[in-house]
């Protein structure tokens, strides 16, 4: 005779496996959220220009375009030292009817304490300019030498007695350097205000080591110089 525990006994065991084979309760549907019927284009952040050290001389692409469309090789610093920053392109296309009358353009740069230079261009009828008590000789790579000398940063009061009592002023610039589309040439101090004018009125000259070194440092806009590993100066570049 069967004892009725064992009965309970199967019982139970039929109750734990059948539960055992039951499917998990299902899970609540997950909610994804719903797309709009004209979904609107991400707004892009507007990022900042690049700073003017990004480009060659500081020289921002559209003032490049109005110097390139000169039409004459546009020589520009390759250095520009720590403090100074581009103030003002000044480009003249010229008429282009007589020697000298052709394009021109002057490049300042000048410093929080008003120190100044400019690099110049003119595409003829150069002279000349008075002698200065001093002369650094140079070595633009960019410039063979002259058959007479050395190029050089021209410094000092004028050497003239009586042109140095009308301007005593210190002076500076170098000689013109002569390239195929024309003469170049780098100026400081109240020759800046000779050349550009008012703008320039506060403008103080910079040592004639530093001039020497960014007038050895010119170079063409395009960068043709530097891909090419050129070397810009011997002294600072």
């Amino acid at each position: 005779m069967t004892q009725p525990w064992r009965w309970k006994l199967v019982g139970l065991g039929l109750g734990l496996l059948l539960g055992a084979c039951q499917p998990d309760s299902p899970e609540a549907p997950v909610s994804l959220p719903e797309i709009p019927a004209d979904p609107q284009p991400l707004e892009q952040e507007e990022l900042p220009p690049p700073p003017a050290e990004a480009f060659l001389a500081q020289i921002p692409p559209d003032q490049a375009t109005s110097l390139q469309t000169l039409g004459v090789e546009v020589l520009v610093p390759a250095l520009v030292p720590p403090g100074f920053s581009l103030a003002e392109v000044i480009t003249d296309p010229g008429s282009g009817g007589s020697p000298g009358s052709g394009p021109e353009y002057q490049l300042l740069y000048r410093s929080e304490d008003s120190r100044c230079f400019a690099v110049e261009f003119v595409s003829g009828g150069i002279g000349d300019p008075p002698d200065l008590a001093n002369r650094l000789p140079i070595d633009p790579p960019r410039f063979p030498a002259p058959e007479m000398g050395n190029y050089a940063i021209n410094h000092g009061s004028y050497a003239d007695p009586e042109m140095q009592a009308d301007s005593p002023d210190e002076l500076l610039y170098s000689d013109w350097l002569i390239g195929e589309s024309g003469a170049y040439r780098l100026i400081s101090g109240s020759w800046i205000r000779e050349v550009i004018g008012s703008t320039a009125d506060d403008c103080q000259t910079i040592d004639p080591e530093l001039a020497r070194d960014i007038a050895e440092s010119l170079t063409d806009l395009d960068g043709d110089d530097l891909r090419s590993g050129r070397s810009l100066s011997a002294h600072g570049g």
